[in-house]
Parts: C-alpha cells; sequence; structure tokens
C-alpha cells in the first residue's frame, strides 16, 4: 500500500510539473545586436502576446476566380502544395487593382505637364516647390526646370488610400506616424496596364476550366496541377513588369518603419473579411529586400491577427492580403504597423508606399489552409521585432527578434520540431560561436533549441514540444547575436521550420487542450491532491517506524 501511495504521488508530481512548464507566449523584441541595416526608429514596437491567427499571402489581386471553392481544395490541401506567393489567393472574389483615388498633385525632380505661361524662375505648386529655368507657373500644375520637388509639405489625406472597390465600410486614421503625400509620376500607360490586368483575368478563368475539366474526369489531378502551376508561373511573369495594374504613383509614403495607421471597421455583421494593401516603394530598395511586412493587431485587444507580406518593387505597386474572422466588428480598430524598414548607405532605402486598402467580405470557405506540417521561412504569422523576409526565407541581424508560425488543425500529442537555419551575410562566424539558441514557445508548451553555426551551408535540429489539439502558433526568438565591423557577423535565417508528430495524445496533452485558465485550475487541484498523498504517505510511514 504505502508503495502504491509513493508511486501515485510521484506521477502526480510529475503531471504537475509538467503542465506547469507549459506555458509563454512570444517575447517582446529589443534591439541588442549590431551589424544589420541602418534602422532610424526603435520606438512604438508591438508587444507579442498568444494568437492562432493564419497568414495568406496574396500576390495576385488583378482579375477573379469566381465561386469555385475546388480550385483551393486543389492547390492547397494534403500533398498538392500551396498557392502563397504564386497566382492567386485562392477562390471567389479577389481583390481589385486598389486604383484609390489620388493625393495632391506635387512634383517629382521639377517635371511635369501642366505648366501653363513664359518667363523664368522658381515653378511652384500647392504640395510642393521646384527650383530651375521652367517654362511658367501654375498653382493646380507642374513645371519643367532642373529643380528638386519637397513631397514632405501639403496635407496628407488618409482618404485617398482607401479603395472604391472595397465592399466593406471602414475608416483610415494616420495621425499615429510620419505620412506624406506621395507624388504622383506615370508607372504604366493605361493601356498596358489595362492589357496587363486583362491578360490576368483571362488566365485565372483558365484555372477554373481546368478545375472544370478535372471534376469532369476529362484529366487527371496530376495534370491538372501541372496546367494550373504553369499559368501561376506565366501570372507571376506578367507581375514582375506590371504588379497590380496601378498605372500611376498615388497614396502616402513613410520612411520609417513602425508608424502607425489605426483601419476602423464600421460594419455590424460578424463574419470574415479580407484586408488587402497595395504597396510598392518609394526610392530605390536595398538590393536583398524584397517583402514589405505589415503586421495586424487588434488594437481593442492587443490579439495580433498576422502579417501582410507585399512583394516590394521600386516599379510597380503589388499587393498582399490577409483573411481573418472578427466578431462584432462594429467599432473594432486594427492596427497597421509596417515592420521592416532598411537603409544602407549609398545603397537603397526601403519606404513604404501605400496606395490602396481594401476591406472585404469574404466566405470562410475561400480560406486557403496553411500546411500543417511544414512551413517555409516567410511563412510566419506573427513578428514581434525586425524580420526579414526575402527568398522564401526569413532572417534578422539582431537578438531578441520574435518570429511566430501557425500551424493548423493539429492533433494532441508529442511533435519532433524540426528548424533549418543558416548564417545570413557575406562575413564569417566569429570563432568559437558553434550554435543559433533559439528560445521556442507556444501557448501551451516551451524549450529552447541549438542549430549547428555554419558560415556557409545549411544547418538543422529537432526538439520535441507537446501541442494541443487545434491551432498552434510557435514563436520563435534568437539569443546569441555577435558582431565586429570587417571582421564577422552572426545573423540568423530560418529557411523552414517542420513538425512531425512522434506520440500520441497523452494524459498530459489531453490536459494541456484546456485553455490556460482552466489549465490553472487543474493545476491548483493536483497540486492538492498531491499534497494529500503526501500526507498520507508520511503518516503510514510514521505508523510503520
Amino acid at each position: 500500500m504505502t508503495k502504491k501511495l509513493i508511486m501515485t504521488a510521484i506521477a502526480s508530481l510529475f503531471i504537475e510539473l509538467v503542465l506547469i512548464s507549459c506555458g509563454g507566449g512570444g517575447s517582446s523584441g529589443s534591439v541588442t545586436g549590431e551589424g544589420g541595416y541602418d534602422l532610424s526608429d526603435t520606438s512604438n514596437l508591438i508587444t507579442s502576446g498568444s494568437t492562432l491567427a493564419t497568414n495568406i499571402d496574396a500576390s495576385n489581386l488583378a482579375g477573379d476566380v469566381s465561386g469555385d471553392t475546388s480550385l483551393t481544395t486543389l492547390t492547397t490541401s494534403g500533398d498538392t502544395g500551396t498557392t502563397s506567393g504564386d497566382g492567386t489567393s485562392g477562390t471567389g472574389d479577389t481583390t481589385d487593382s486598389l486604383l484609390g483615388s489620388g493625393g495632391d498633385t506635387t512634383t517629382s525632380g521639377g517635371t511635369g505637364t501642366s505648366g501653363t505661361g513664359t518667363g523664368s524662375g522658381d515653378g511652384t505648386t500647392n504640395t510642393g516647390t521646384t527650383t530651375g529655368s521652367g517654362t511658367g507657373t501654375t498653382n493646380t500644375g507642374t513645371t519643367t526646370g532642373s529643380g528638386t520637388g519637397n513631397t514632405n509639405t501639403g496635407t496628407v489625406d488618409a482618404s485617398s488610400i482607401i479603395d472604391a472597390g472595397s465592399d466593406a465600410s471602414f475608416s483610415i486614421d494616420i495621425t499615429g506616424g510620419s505620412w506624406f503625400v506621395q507624388e504622383g509620376e506615370t508607372i504604366l500607360s493605361s493601356s498596358a496596364a489595362s492589357e496587363a490586368a486583362a491578360k490576368i483575368k483571362s488566365l485565372n478563368q483558365k484555372m477554373v476550366d481546368i478545375i472544370k475539366s478535372f471534376r469532369e474526369g476529362k484529366i487527371t489531378r496530376d495534370e491538372a496541377k501541372d496546367q494550373i502551376a504553369a499559368i501561376r508561373k506565366e501570372i507571376k511573369e506578367i507581375q514582375k513588369t506590371y504588379g497590380n495594374g496601378v498605372s500611376t504613383k498615388s497614396g502616402i509614403y513613410a520612411d520609417l518603419q513602425e508608424q502607425n495607421m489605426t483601419l476602423t471597421i464600421n460594419e455590424t455583421e460578424s463574419g470574415w473579411f479580407r484586408l488587402t494593401i497595395s504597396a510598392m516603394n518609394h526610392g530605390t530598395l536595398p538590393a536583398d529586400y524584397d517583402t514589405f511586412i505589415i503586421a495586424v493587431v487588434n488594437k481593442d485587444t492587443g490579439e495580433e491577427i498576422g502579417t501582410i507580406k507585399i512583394p516590394a518593387s521600386d516599379k510597380v505597386y503589388n499587393s498582399g492580403a490577409i483573411e481573418f474572422q472578427m466578431e462584432n466588428p462594429k467599432g473594432a480598430n486594427l492596427s497597421l504597423v509596417w515592420k521592416n524598414d532598411a537603409y544602407v548607405s549609398g545603397g537603397g532605402n526601403a519606404a513604404l508606399n501605400i496606395s490602396g486598402i481594401s476591406l472585404k467580405r469574404i466566405d470562410s470557405g475561400t480560406m486557403t489552409s496553411t500546411p500543417t506540417g511544414k512551413l517555409s521561412g516567410d511563412e510566419f504569422s506573427v513578428v514581434d521585432g525586425r524580420w526579414f523576409a526575402y527568398k522564401g526565407n526569413a532572417y534578422t541581424c539582431w537578438s531578441d527578434q520574435t518570429v511566430g508560425y501557425t500551424f493548423k488543425n493539429l492533433e494532441a500529442g508529442t511533435y519532433e520540431v524540426t528548424i533549418q537555419a543558416s548564417n545570413y551575410g557575406s562575413l564569417p562566424l566569429p570563432d568559437g560561436y558553434k550554435y543559433f539558441k533559439v528560445d521556442l514557445d507556444s501557448a501551451y508548451d516551451s524549450s529552447s533549441i541549438q542549430i549547428p553555426a555554419k558560415s556557409n551551408g545549411l544547418s538543422k535540429e529537432t526538439v520535441k514540444m507537446v501541442f494541443p489539439q487545434g491551432d498552434t502558433t510557435l514563436y520563435l526568438t534568437w539569443l546569441n547575436d555577435q558582431y565586429k565591423e570587417g571582421v564577422y557577423d552572426t545573423n540568423l535565417m530560418i529557411k523552414s521550420i517542420s513538425i512531425k508528430k512522434v506520440k500520441s495524445s497523452s494524459l498530459t496533452a489531453f490536459l494541456i487542450q484546456s485553455k490556460p485558465g482552466n489549465r490553472i485550475f487543474i493545476i491548483s487541484i493536483l497540486a492538492v491532491i498531491s499534497g494529500v498523498l503526501l500526507i498520507m504517505y508520511l503518516a503510514n510511514r510514521k505508523k510503520l517506524a
């Protein structure tokens, strides 16, 4: 009897300790290292909390694929791959080209078309000035000359970036950040933009026809997949030249990251929404910068909804989107914060120019789902700190930066978590630097991992963690940055993160399916039981003495 009590007490204590060890969320980011981009602003960093949101990347937003949910099924479920980054963002109504209504007329480099009159001297506009040997002045147009325009003056009108194609009512407040009027400049001819949009719409229709042929048994699944992959490749090539079809620069821009804007939803009916942002760079991008990252946070609750990733270009506007569910949305405030400013002296500057924002109601059936087994580095759903998405990877140049990956529809149990990573940059690692040290946290379990560090080539490491049933966001925080100018530099680049179930649901896994508040209640009960058993054990031991 005494032996059974001892074993029971030990087992109870073990379960209690396991449950107590499960917990935590993403840590808040702070910059403690060096060696990366010159980033000018460190204020107003958003603090991470727990989230179960998924990120949807929609790089193709010209044309639509209407009402055929099997396209999502064919191209995203099981072993058929995902749609992220190539082609459409799913089925149903994809987002329009976000032309917006433009902003104030400004000058760029002292060029223009609408000036009249004669004379020489300073040309002026209502939003900036140019200096040069102009051909006249006008208060509504631009002058021709060799001057330099100044676009940092004038009224910044947030309504100019609200897309007329939105079917959900919302407003934008940009007073929380430093935003400037984007000068008007033709980047595509109207005819070329229209032709590109029509071509993409035609290609999207071809994908619908392919799905129909597959349903009717005229082609196999593999044939359908191959044909759709070829069409997506063709769409991607068109987008390199034409983006999402916006022909003129417009809207607003920010030079520094962490510039906040607030989107307030005016709809009363609960449901699913798609938020889409059209953007390009204001200026010249650094060579290894290819994605703008915008964090979307529920300002009222602090919940991180996810991230919008927009392909970055100096020449054309591209779009990114996120899909989310909102209960009782009336008056809900979403913070939209640009997270990855970058500046290289003499080598480019990332400055986010937003031309349009669209909010649309969608059917939840059009959602594309995140693969549960493996995510590429840039398929993160949460970013807290400074992370950059580049060629399918995610990298940071500083310690204590957190990135989160959401795995959908998991079964409860023990999983092997494998991270594939490498160093990023041209400088070697310092002598004696053997591992990238990374903390792993979810809402229910925590761990740490040491990934072998190489100056060249990929390494991977695996750790076991317990996940509950449903969706889980796993937060990664890099801990050990080192840098010496011109000598060595450590920059963690994540190639992929994958999970593999290795053990079925145990008692512990079953218990941790409860919400954290319920887990505290369970832990308290177990603590009481453990205490009672321990008292009984000590009493029996005293009797036997």
